[in-house]
């Protein structure tokens, strides 16, 4: 089972940094991670994000999103 779990957290850790998420450190033992988006640039895709936030339909789309999210 530690094999299944170390492969998930590895996983993890590989994808959050190269989506350029910085993490407080790295995990050792657990799954868990503390990331931080603070040096992520948005740019045009926030943009589009609030563009669509402010349509009827799409605050419900999002609504829909963090429903399935959470």
């Amino acid at each position: 089972m530690r094999e299944v779990f170390t492969a998930k957290r590895n996983l993890m850790v590989k994808r959050l940094t190269d989506m350029g998420i910085r993490l407080a450190a790295e995990p050792t033992s657990t799954f868990y991670a503390w990331g931080s988006p603070a040096d992520l640039s948005f740019g045009p895709h926030m943009d589009n994000m609030i563009r669509i936030g402010k349509t009827k339909k799409g605050r419900k789309l999002l609504n829909q999103f963090k429903a399935v999210a959470s």
